[in-house]
């Protein structure tokens, strides 16, 4: 998950998280982390869909950000 994040941001300084919640069937949820200073956010998300797409992993994103 790292790498496609990496990719998808376009920078190295990233970090990821994983957890599974309780009532989630198990599924593991990421929480993805870059800097503030992340430019176009559109854009990352799109290449974030289009890599998660290509990698047939069924995602669903929450985008949050301050």
């Amino acid at each position: 998950m790292r790498e496609i994040w990496k990719r998808a941001s376009g920078t190295d300084d990233v970090s990821v998280g994983r957890k599974v919640l309780h009532g989630n069937e198990g599924k593991p949820v990421y929480t993805l982390y870059a800097s503030q200073g992340l430019a176009d956010l559109r854009a990352v998300e799109m290449r974030l869909r289009g890599l998660l797409e290509a990698a047939h992993l069924n995602a669903s994103l929450n985008v949050l950000h301050a």
